[in-house]
């Protein structure tokens, strides 16, 4: 089994509950602001945030902060598209 990018198998994991559930598809209480630097700041109800940029190179840089910390880069090249997690 691949690990986690965020090692829950080192933490107590995530609750599997209906509200997580209903999280993963989509529905999930959200504050949205959009910043004058054109970045967006996305603060859920648990006070996590997901801050994304969009970067001069023309790539999205996406990061999620909450218990652990994740990066997603999307790059765009050449009619391709790379996601990478940092």
């Amino acid at each position: 089994m691949i690990e986690f990018v965020d090692k829950t198998e080192s933490s107590n994991g995530t609750r599997i509950d209906r509200s997580h559930m209903m999280a993963i598809q989509g529905f999930v209480a959200n504050t949205i602001i959009f910043l004058s630097d054109g970045s967006i700041v996305e603060t859920n109800a648990e006070g996590h945030t997901k801050t994304t940029r969009f970067n001069s190179n023309g790539s999205i840089e996406e990061t999620f902060v909450g218990n652990k910390t994740i990066t997603k880069i999307t790059e765009f090249e050449n009619g391709n598209i790379k996601e990478t997690i940092i």
